[in-house]
């Protein structure tokens, strides 16, 4: 054999083996992540994969709290807030028929303003003001809605729209409503009964019943509503 070929059977070699090398590191790093997390949330590997899979993030996501449930900690509600920007979403809307969250607006960005600070979590997060329908990319808004913004509000629409010269649509409702702070939602926690809220924004939602407010939400347990979500086959187009 030739010098020359020995220096190509060599490198070959050489470049097989580098390529081995990196496999098997690949591999070990994999395990050792999917151990870590699983550790971090006290899940079991099986688990900490779930972990990693890839999840269907719903575009806007609604929590309707029920008559029954009489107290909010709002510590639960800044969690939903943190967890629902860190995954990507758009708007995060609140529902309570009697409007006590609208009503504690300011209070309620004061102490999203600490919570963030707590976690250095400085991603921005716009709050809605009533009748606010803009979109704001790359940030998560955040709503708050009560009984107003579901019957009456589709009235006064209705009144606005047929007074119109153009065909009311499904579209225009959408977009109408829209334009008021009430958009279509794609993911639906109810904790209690639907009654008040805004039908329309259920057109095409997925809905996912809550036996009570949850204590607190961390990674885990808020991936797992998303697995709810993701389990879904929906068809519907819009």
């Amino acid at each position: 054999m030739s010098i020359q070929q020995c220096l190509s059977t060599l490198i070959l070699f050489v470049f097989s083996s580098t390529l081995w090398v990196i496999s098997r590191v690949q591999e070990v790093f994999s395990f050792q992540t999917l151990k870590m997390l699983a550790q971090l949330v006290g899940a079991s590997y099986d688990e900490g994969k779930q972990l990693t899979d890839e999840l269907k993030i719903p575009p806007h996501v609604a929590v309707l709290l029920g008559e029954e449930q009489k107290e909010v900690d709002l510590q639960v509600l800044y969690d939903f807030i943190y967890y629902s920007s860190s995954h990507g979403m758009q708007r995060l809307s609140f529902y309570d028929s009697d409007g006590i969250l609208k009503s504690m607006m300011s209070r309620i960005e004061d102490g999203w303003e600490r919570y963030s600070k707590q976690r250095g979590f400085f991603k921005n997060v716009v709050f809605s003001k009533s009748q606010d329908g803009n979109s704001h990319p790359g940030r998560l808004t955040v709503h708050f809605w009560n009984k107003n913004d579901g019957r009456e509000l589709m009235v006064d629409i209705c009144k606005e729209l047929i007074r119109s010269p153009l065909p009311i649509t499904t579209e225009r409702v959408s977009s109408k409503l829209a334009s008021k702070g009430v958009h279509e939602v794609d993911f639906l926690l109810a904790v209690g009964g639907l009654d008040g809220f805004p039908a329309w924004a259920l057109r095409v939602a997925e809905i996912q019943e809550l036996a009570a407010w949850p204590e607190r939400l961390n990674e885990s347990s808020y991936r797992s509503l998303l697995r709810c979500f993701s389990s879904r086959d929906r068809r519907l187009g819009r």
